[in-house]
């Protein structure tokens, strides 16, 4: 399967699904890490509370609310959807 053909690829929304699930994955470790101590939080005036709320506001939910907004589902745009063989 050439990688155009991927359907990951095949409708433009689709990847930045997938880099918002790895940040909802990756980001959480990151705030324990710098929660517990082990990592050093970036020099800022905010809080580590104001700060994880920035983060899951600006960093995570945004970009989530926004993706969804510019990709309806298929049924919308009136796209077969993806079938096994």
């Amino acid at each position: 399967m050439k990688i155009s053909n991927h359907p990951l690829w095949l409708v433009g929304f689709r990847p930045f699904f997938a880099l918002v699930c790895l940040s909802g994955l990756s980001l959480p470790i990151l705030w324990v890490l710098i929660f517990s101590g082990t990592m050093v939080a970036p020099t800022t005036s905010l809080s580590p509370n104001q700060w994880h709320a920035h983060e899951m506001f600006f960093g995570f939910g945004w970009p989530g609310a926004l993706i969804r907004s510019v990709g309806p589902p298929p049924t919308v745009m009136r796209e077969h959807a993806l079938q096994g063989s």
